[in-house]
């Protein structure tokens, strides 16, 4: 209520007490006059009844206006805490219709875009998007009305001047004065260098992680050595010891082997010199033929060892030339035939074989010392076969014998120096040279050497060598 207002109603309060105090002042009436009274005292009574609802509407009105006025200041001290929280607030904060018209930006949205705030008013805010992005920006606008806002939206924008930054928006949707959803309230972050610390906590990342792999494949590799070095150590180990184990048994063989023979010739020879026994002719040709028995014996013992450590050191030649077949079983006829004296030799050669490229005297040689085994351990009287055919690019040559044969599980064992086998499997022991020898000597013509599953008792040896080209 106004102070005129006021005044009024006081001045008009005052007019009224008045004339109540002149019309109860004490004198005789007379009747008309006392009528006159009773009218003004009614009258009077109902200014008076008036004047309190006046004062009661007054007092009604004050409270009211109080309570208006304590609403206006109140709502007066919550806008400017809310204009200064918008407007010093460290983000940047924008107000926009429902197409991204700016309506209000508080002095960080200034900052963010290089502009001064008052000039951003009635400007779109895409015009600040990067032209990359327009499309996308104006789809999520569009769906603002039923998505209602969306957080941690990334978008690059541009400064006044050129330069562009990584922005990280949540943009929400509000209502306005008439209760329409037509208002967006953006938050708008400059993303650039918390970008640039994620990427560079992800290239951080990803160099721990190289670096953790890099060193668990050096761990790895280093276990792996380790396990090779300790393989390598245990299989040196059980070479030395086998090494050993072989010196052991070659001392062993070799002492047998050259004292049997020289034992027998030793015998044989005091005997013949004997003074007090007389021999016969017939007697003195026997002992001589069991002294050169055991000394070709001896020979081909001392020839082996030293093929066997000419072939292992590298220095036992290997001429390898073309050469015909027959050619090289002229080379070993005569010994293979002095060899199965005492069994039933045959021979088998095909007529159209093509030349060979080895060494004539070492085939030779594998043939006669295969042939000198089968005659060994088979029975007199048996066939010692020798089979020669021809292969794509090899020859193979099969000697075959109907002697005890070789168990499976020795037929690889029987090719390394002075591996033996059992007494009770091929008779009487040799040297264990033999069989290595052959396989060095074909596989330094470029061959191989192995032991078929025969068909019947005995043994089948098959080598090949290579076909001229």
């Amino acid at each position: 209520m106004s102070d005129d207002m006021k005044n009024s109603i006081h001045r008009f309060s005052e007019e009224i007490e008045a004339l109540r105090r002149r019309t109860t002042r004490r004198r005789a009436p007379d009747s008309d006059e006392t009528a006159n009274l009773d009218t003004l005292a009614a009258m009077f009574l109902d200014l008076t009844l008036s004047m309190e609802e006046l004062q009661v509407a007054e007092e009604e009105l004050r409270q009211q206006n109080d309570a208006l006025e304590e609403s206006r200041l109140h709502l007066e001290e919550e806008r400017e805490r809310y204009m200064e929280l918008f407007e010093f607030a460290p983000d940047a904060y924008f107000v926009t219709t429902a197409d991204g018209t700016i309506q209000q930006a508080n002095q960080a949205a200034g900052q963010l875009l290089g502009v001064e705030p008052p000039f951003l008013i009635g400007k779109p805010l895409i015009t600040f998007v990067d032209k990359s992005g327009w499309k996308a920006f104006r789809s999520t606008l569009l769906a603002m009305p039923a998505t209602n806002r969306k957080d941690n939206w990334e978008v690059r924008m541009n400064r006044r001047g050129g330069t562009s930054f990584d922005a990280q928006i949540t943009v929400q949707a509000t209502s306005s004065l008439n209760g329409d959803r037509s208002l967006l309230r953006w938050l708008i972050r400059d993303h650039t260098e918390r970008k640039r610390h994620v990427e560079n906590i992800r290239d951080m990342n990803e160099q721990l992680e190289q670096r953790v792999r890099e060193r668990t494949a050096q761990l790895e590799a280093e276990t792996r050595l380790r396990e090779q070095a300790y393989l390598q150590e245990r299989a040196a180990r059980a070479e030395a010891e086998r090494a050993n184990a072989l010196k052991l048994q070659f001392l062993a063989m070799i002492s047998h082997e050259l004292r049997t023979p020289l034992t027998t010739i030793k015998g044989f020879a005091s005997t013949l010199l004997a003074d007090d026994v007389t021999f016969s002719e017939e007697d003195q040709h026997e002992f001589l033929g069991l002294i050169e028995e055991e000394s070709d014996r001896l020979t081909e013992l001392v020839e082996q060892l030293m093929d066997l450590a000419r072939l292992k050191a590298g220095t036992l030649r290997v001429n390898v030339e073309t050469l015909p077949l027959q050619s090289i079983m002229r080379m070993a006829q005569a010994r293979l035939e002095t060899l199965g004296m005492n069994h039933h030799l045959i021979v088998e050669t095909p007529t159209d074989m093509p030349d060979l490229m080895a060494d004539g005297q070492r085939v030779a040689q594998v043939l006669v010392n295969l042939v000198g085994n089968a005659a060994k351990f088979a029975p007199p009287g048996t066939d010692i076969r020798v089979r020669v055919s021809g292969l794509p690019a090899e020859a193979q040559f099969d000697v075959e014998d109907h002697g005890p044969g070789i168990p499976p599980e020795q037929r690889t064992v029987v090719f390394e120096a002075f591996r033996q086998l059992e007494p009770s499997s091929r008779g009487r022991r040799g040297a264990g040279l033999g069989l290595a020898i052959c396989k060095e000597l074909v596989e330094a013509q470029g061959g191989r050497i192995w032991i078929q599953n025969a068909t019947h008792p005995g043994t089948v040896i098959s080598f090949t060598v290579p076909l001229a080209q």
